[in-house]
């Protein structure tokens, strides 16, 4: 039996694709169109995370953030507009096909959705950001800056590890973020000082690494302090904050496995001061 044709509502296709990109096509019997958004924004979204690291180091280092929303909204915005156009052109002489149903439009939001979420987790397996809300790697890393986060920095050949320029793992001096050994679910940023098998020993606020004085122009101490000797386990990391009168580290809970550890920072994002206001001199700026 020939299929009645049904009027496609332009209203109705336009905020289905603001509802699900790509949905608006499908009600309009464009199942190929409707398949372009959800598959191609994951792999562009990460894409463009991908080279934030690799990034000029100055306000043009967001220039992929913006790329990647104005690909979001840029994207939306045309699909709903082409869906309304052809919600138009097809006038009377549309004919629905099996994908037309309630059913089917669900499993495609749903499908859609979980698409973009694991779009969103590849992203974050390559570069991330994290807020920093607390003064422990003040003067270096301020409350307010989002730092992004290279997580390819350790497993590609080229990172730098103890005796072995080629290997994989943090280099001293590093700053890195890691998940906190107590609390798995909480990431913490700190700097690396002792490296697998070392002997680390603070004596009066000097760092000494099989003692050898440690250069640290970055440190700001308090009170004369000592710890140790104590020797670096293998794979594991002795890892310090910058401003050490407040900062829990190694000193406190101990060394941090290499598993632990997720990525090398690379540079500030964006940075807001305590009261909201923007810190243009910190978009951009290289960590180290």
């Amino acid at each position: 039996m020939e299929q009645v044709s049904k009027r496609r509502n332009r209203y109705l296709a336009v905020v289905l694709t603001l509802a699900a990109p790509g949905l608006g096509q499908l009600y309009n019997g464009q199942w190929s169109k409707a398949l372009i958004y959800p598959l191609a924004v994951p792999l562009v979204y990460t894409a463009l995370y991908a080279t934030l690291p690799h990034m000029p180091y100055n306000g043009w280092s967001i220039l992929p953030l913006v790329l990647i929303a104005l690909v979001l909204i840029a994207g939306a915005a045309f699909l709903a507009a082409e869906a309304w156009d052809t919600a138009v052109r097809l006038g009377d002489r549309f004919r629905p096909r099996w994908f037309n149903t309630g059913w089917a439009y669900l499993l495609f939001a749903l499908l859609s959705h979980l698409v973009m979420t694991t779009g969103v987790r590849l992203k974050d397996s390559v570069a991330t950001w994290y807020e920093i809300p607390a003064g422990s790697m003040r003067r270096t890393i301020l409350p307010g800056d989002r730092i992004l986060v290279d997580r390819l920095a350790y497993r590609v050949r080229g990172a730098r590890a103890a005796g072995d320029p080629s290997g994989p793992g943090p280099a001293r001096g590093d700053l890195v973020v890691f998940l906190f050994p107590g609390d798995r679910r909480t990431p913490y940023v700190k700097r690396v000082i002792g490296l697998p098998g070392e002997q680390v020993e603070i004596r009066d606020n000097l760092v000494f690494i099989d003692g050898e004085i440690l250069h640290e122009p970055y440190a700001t101490w308090g009170v004369p302090e000592s710890f140790g000797p104590v020797v670096v386990g293998e794979d594991a990391y002795f890892l310090l904050g910058d401003n050490r009168p407040h900062s829990s580290d190694s000193r406190v809970w101990g060394t941090v496995s290499r598993d632990l550890i997720l990525g090398k920072v690379d540079r500030v994002l964006w940075s807001v001061d305590p009261l909201g206001r923007l810190r243009l001199d910190r978009v951009g700026k290289r960590l180290e």
